[in-house]
């Protein structure tokens, strides 16, 4: 079907397409491959490749939980792309360029953030009728978001649903969140992932130190020797097998010749 201008199939239940799918068809402009079960195209970064000449794809209500580097790179003519209702949680600029792409559905997905460079391609775009819908997502309100807050609350891109983009659990919007806490300093965020960090780091290294040291056999005798001398120990420690010490006690000691002797004593 080297002619074909139009492919749709929806409502299929269709999980997987192979990268050759679309090979012998490089005339298509339209594709819907809308309402299937769950459309996976996280390793399917050749999948659209074949399609040039594509103008509108409608991957809408299809569960689709991510998307692979590079999907987009080949569809230079791409003008409408609809990925509403899936599970996508960030978009990247590592997609595809999309030159001549006008409108963006993301509406009922779980964005919580957009990549810088993504944001810039976005802002190129604004001149030449652009719009995105985000409509209906979930935001990341914190510091760590803040280049994706502060560009949905200054941009002048034609943004559908921007005031509905509320913060994760909250009924904030995110156009209402406070972003003069966030400076070049640290947010109380990364503090506490860089203090909890660095207390596991710490703590596996006394762990590791310790566990080197407690294998020495000259270690061993010596805190035996510590507790025997400090903490008046008399009773018999447990048997290790492999690991026996033979100790003097130091007031055995022959009075005639200085030589030392066991006496009534035993380390195990």
């Amino acid at each position: 079907m080297p002619n074909l201008k139009q492919l749709v199939i929806e409502n299929c239940r269709l999980e997987k397409i192979g990268d050759n799918f679309f090979t012998f068809l490089p005339m298509v402009r339209h594709v819907s491959l809308a309402h299937n079960r769950g459309l996976f195209l996280q390793n399917s970064r050749h999948i659209f490749h074949p399609l040039e000449c594509l103008n509108t794809l409608n991957l809408e209500n299809s569960k689709i939980p991510a998307l692979s580097t590079g999907i987009f790179e080949k569809q230079p003519n791409l003008e409408i792309l609809l990925l509403a209702n899936n599970y996508i949680q960030e978009w990247k600029a590592d997609f595809g360029p999309l030159e001549s792409l006008t409108y963006l559905d993301l509406s009922g997905n779980k964005i919580d953030k957009i990549a810088a460079e993504a944001i810039n391609n976005i802002e190129s775009k604004s001149s030449n009728n652009f719009s995105m819908n985000l409509y209906n997502n979930v935001c990341q309100c914190s510091c760590r978001n803040a280049n994706f807050l502060q560009w949905l609350q200054t941009t002048k891109s034609h943004i559908l649903g921007r005031a509905y983009l509320f913060c994760d659990g909250t009924n904030t919007s995110a156009l209402a969140y406070n972003l003069d806490k966030c400076d070049d300093k640290f947010s109380s965020d990364e503090v506490a992932i860089a203090v909890s960090v660095s207390v596991s780091v710490v703590v596996s290294i006394i762990a590791i130190v310790l566990a080197l040291l407690f294998r020495n056999r000259n270690v061993q005798y010596k805190m035996y020797l510590f507790k025997l001398r400090f903490l008046k120990w008399r009773q018999r420690p447990p048997v290790h097998e492999g690991q026996i010490f033979i100790s003097y006690h130091h007031t055995s000691i022959c009075c005639r010749c200085g030589t030392r002797f066991c006496k009534d004593l035993l380390i195990f």
